[in-house]
């Protein structure tokens, strides 16, 4: 199931709950503070960034890249307040890592990596409706990204030469206005599932100039460090889903 047709179909069981009539409203039972451990995706920032600063074409190297391996993790913490009149307020924060390693074919041997880090946090609030073991919520936030400088590092040892050398490019902010929607399905009475996917609209200020630099050769053809470049990146953009799965605790 792709992403938009994962968040129509959960967009849908809100709407039908909200208008059945199993429904609770939240009373002293349900109202509490909440608090999550989740994994998620990079949805909503991994296009542009993958666009302006992981894209193939932009290795060092400019050649072919044959092998080819990405690690991109995120984990995130939730807080959430719910009152009893059904509104809750909320926070997160998270952080990922992306590191991808890679190996050229026509330079032997050559291999090279590319790593950056995001930490984002957003503040929102959300209406909520409970079925039996089941809460529903849906909302807006507003999110914000920190996108650290994108470091390049390329290792070419041959019988001829030796070639140690790095590109380092500036790395930017995103902010926006989310959709957020959730689900919360509990084991017992504290300790909870949950799933939540945000989309929205964010602006990207990316970039700056990149520095490249070569740490060693042997023997030396070329002046060593080289002038950094102009290199940055705008925009406006409707994100992709971003999904979230987690477990927490409400006391």
């Amino acid at each position: 199931m792709t992403m938009k047709k994962l968040t129509t179909f959960l967009l849908l069981i809100i709407t039908s709950v909200t208008f059945g009539q199993a429904i609770k409203k939240n009373d002293s039972e349900t109202a509490g503070h909440f608090f999550t451990l989740s994994y998620s995706n990079n949805g909503q920032i991994a296009d542009v960034i993958d666009k302006f600063y992981f894209s193939q074409g932009s290795y060092l190297p400019n050649n072919d890249v044959f092998t080819y391996k990405q690690n991109d993790l995120k984990f995130n913490f939730h807080y959430e307040f719910l009152s009893r009149s059904m509104f809750s307020f909320f926070g997160k924060i998270g952080y990922s890592e992306r590191k991808d390693t890679y190996e050229v074919s026509n330079v032997t041997p050559a291999n090279g990596s590319m790593e950056q880090n995001y930490f984002n946090f957003s503040l929102g609030a959300k209406y909520n409706l409970k079925v039996d073991r089941f809460q529903f919520s849906t909302g807006i936030e507003i999110p914000y990204y920190k996108i650290s400088d994108h470091t390049e590092k390329l290792f070419w040892d041959s019988p001829s030469q030796t070639i140690h050398e790095h590109m380092t490019t500036d790395g930017g902010t995103a902010y926006g206005l989310n959709s957020i929607s959730s689900l919360k399905f509990f084991i017992s009475n504290r300790i909870f599932l949950s799933t939540d996917i945000a989309f929205g609209l964010l602006i990207f200020n990316l970039g700056g100039q990149s520095y490249y630099v070569i740490d060693y050769q042997n023997p030396v053809v070329a002046p060593l460090p080289i002038d950094p470049r102009d290199a940055s990146y705008k925009k406006t953009s409707i994100t992709n889903a971003e999904l979230f799965f987690g477990i927490g605790i409400k006391i």
